[in-house]
């Protein structure tokens, strides 16, 4: 079983969702059905679940995302928009199996603005680190651009390979980017102005490493060709890192740690006890799923 996750309102995260068996049955397709699918799936769970949107990129295997849980919704979205996300896609291709990956989305709690800028420009410039286009921009499949915020929102039509039309959905969605709050103090004209710096830096380097290491990149026509049901050729990791926390300091990171393995320990605690039926018993500030599911009691948010 894996560890509960920590969930408290106003956390940033980067998120992440592997497709099963990294088949490409995300590939972007001329019609942009695979952009429709992830654009309207986001901007509707986003909007119901209250979570900013800050990035997001879709390459053929997997989706990251940055984003705030506001309201501290984080498990309910992840479960929504991903299941959602399969039934179109699944839909697309007729298919019954799973979509996603079996282990659990990771989700890295970014600590400071330092962390958030990384990951905003991680994100954005996956498909170039991926080795599949030499620009954010060339990439043709859903992703969001560093100059969203001071655009107008995109309108995503509800895609037509799952929904009927006797479904209550909205004919629409509207996916509003936001600035993260750790960069909040920005003009949106400067924020915009540095993620451009940082991206174009980024891919600058991602380039460069590519061309000294004699390795093309992969190309939109090649990228749109590849057979969604493949998967890469390359040999699959036999164990990912799986981070919890991310920060630019250091020292910040260390004791945001210790304060999740007190939470883990705690858990723990609490668990044995209410298991031998202690309900007064208390669990720690940020327990998720027993507290939805059980009505557990918690402790007081820590001050």
């Amino acid at each position: 079983m894996p560890d509960p996750r920590r969930i408290q309102p106003g956390s940033t995260y980067l998120l992440t969702r592997r497709c099963i068996e990294r088949r490409f049955l995300f590939t972007p397709d001329p019609d942009r059905h695979m952009e429709r699918i992830f654009g309207f799936c986001l901007a509707l769970l986003s909007e119901r679940y209250g979570i900013l949107v800050h990035a997001s990129v879709t390459l053929s295997n997997h989706w990251h995302l940055v984003v705030t849980d506001v309201r501290g919704n984080l498990p309910e979205f992840l479960r929504d928009v991903h299941a959602l996300i399969a039934r179109c896609v699944n839909a697309r291709y007729r298919r019954p199996e799973n979509v996603w990956a079996v282990r659990q989305p990771s989700a890295v709690l970014l600590l400071d603005a330092g962390a958030v800028w990384d990951k905003l420009a991680y994100c954005l410039c996956n498909a170039v680190s991926s080795g599949l286009v030499a620009s954010h921009r060339a990439w043709p499949g859903f992703h969001t651009r560093p100059d969203a915020v001071v655009m107008l929102p995109k309108v995503y039509a509800r895609p037509p390979e799952y929904f009927s039309s006797r479904t209550l959905l909205p004919e629409t969605a509207t996916l509003v980017i936001t600035k993260p709050p750790a960069l909040a103090h920005l003009s949106d004209d400067s924020y915009v102005e540095e993620l451009k710096r940082r991206v174009a830096a980024k891919e600058s380097e991602l380039q460069k490493r590519a061309k000294d290491g004699k390795r093309p990149f992969l190309g939109v026509p090649a990228v749109m060709a590849q057979d969604p049901h493949a998967h890469p050729q390359t040999p699959r990791p036999h164990a990912e890192l799986n981070p919890r926390v991310a920060a630019s300091d250091g020292e910040l990171r260390k004791a945001h740690l210790g304060l999740l393995a007190d939470f883990l320990n705690s858990y723990a605690a609490a668990r044995a006890k209410w298991s031998k039926g202690d309900r007064r018993v208390r669990f720690p500030f940020g327990t998720y799923q027993l507290f939805h599911s059980h009505a557990v009691l918690l402790a007081p948010a820590p001050t």
